[in-house]
């Protein structure tokens, strides 16, 4: 059976994936004995999720689907966006 590793910690996300992919074995990072990531340099959720695929495909040589996402706050020019697991890093690290 073919492997896909999802980059993601999220079981409700895992969970809607192995339904759409029943003919798969479907793994998350959660599978992995792997406590790397990348750094999520882009400056749009799409560039951090081609970041991300590309980072696990290379490192565990398995297929990879990736995605990013984050909080947008209209009223605060969509703060904090593509930084938001920075910043709330950087706000959790204050606290």
């Amino acid at each position: 059976m073919k492997k896909i590793l999802i980059a993601t910690h999220n079981d409700g996300k895992l969970a809607m994936i192995k339904e759409l992919f029943p003919e798969f074995r479907i793994l998350s990072l959660n599978d992995l004995e792997y406590f790397i990531e990348p750094d999520e340099t882009g400056e749009t959720f799409e560039e951090n999720a081609i970041i991300k695929a590309k980072f696990y495909h290379q490192n565990l040589n398995e297929i990879c689907i990736a995605d990013d996402a984050g909080i947008c706050i209209p009223v605060l020019n969509n703060f904090p966006g593509v930084r938001t697991k920075r910043w709330f890093e950087r706000f959790r690290s204050r606290t």
